[in-house]
């Protein structure tokens, strides 16, 4: 079982202390502890992942999660790279999806670039 970086609390409290929580999450996924990761890169695409099927099922705004990975890109040079990874792994997922899905996909992508 995949371990799930965006909860249904940190999205209920997105503008008073999820989006805080949650960046906080993801910048603690580059830290390290001497030559031993805290937790695998994979882990960073996951919760991006996450991120974006949250604002394609409704239950985040487009605006809010450009904003946050706008603060994310600032301080962690990885997320660009990273954030394209999950792009491409969510358009091919999205592509013979139902259309309000695609469509949402679409906005989210030209809201990041």
């Amino acid at each position: 079982m995949a371990t799930v970086c965006l909860t249904d609390d940190i999205l209920r409290s997105w503008d008073k202390s999820g989006r805080s929580e949650f960046a906080k999450l993801c910048k603690s996924l580059n830290e390290s502890d001497g030559s031993i990761k805290l937790l695998p890169k994979k882990c960073l695409k996951r919760a991006l992942y996450e991120l974006c099927n949250a604002v394609q099922h409704n239950k985040l705004r487009i605006d809010n999660a450009v904003s946050l990975l706008v603060d994310l890109k600032d301080c962690l040079p990885s997320v660009p790279s990273t954030l394209a990874d999950v792009l491409g792994i969510v358009d091919v997922e999205t592509n013979c999806l139902e259309e309000p899905l695609r469509e949402k996909f679409l906005s989210l992508v030209a809201a990041v670039r």
